[in-house]
């Protein structure tokens, strides 16, 4: 009588077994898997709150290396030959005298009220 074998029959369907399904089977790639995916997850939602909640994420990186320089929008004042003034974001023509005005975009330009009350007296 012939020995008989407590192994279960493996049959070989012609893909052989490749390195990433050996370590697929002795589970060292899913701690990657999952820290990957979590990773994403994390980068997806400070996308979406720095996106669509531009207050909260101004609050969360005001006085951090992170938090984004206010622009400054530079214009020229001057007059042109008939004595109108013009404010550009182009410089004047060759020759023509002009002032440089920069603006802060976190900053107020309109005078506060007492500027006003005053200039009017």
């Amino acid at each position: 009588m012939a020995k008989r074998d407590n192994e279960p029959k493996r049959y070989d369907f012609g893909y052989g077994e490749s390195e990433s399904a050996a370590k697929a089977q002795d589970g060292s790639g899913g701690w990657f898997k999952a820290i990957l995916v979590i990773a994403l997850c994390l980068g997806a939602g400070a996308a979406y709150v720095y996106y669509f909640e531009r207050d909260l994420a101004a609050r969360w990186l005001k006085n951090t290396p992170l938090e984004p320089k206010p622009m400054v929008t530079t214009i020229y004042k001057w007059r042109d030959a008939q004595g109108n003034w013009q404010i550009t974001d182009r410089p004047p023509p060759e020759g023509a005298p002009y002032e440089i005005l920069k603006y802060r975009s976190d900053a107020n330009i309109l005078p506060s009220p007492r500027e006003l009350e005053e200039k009017n007296k």
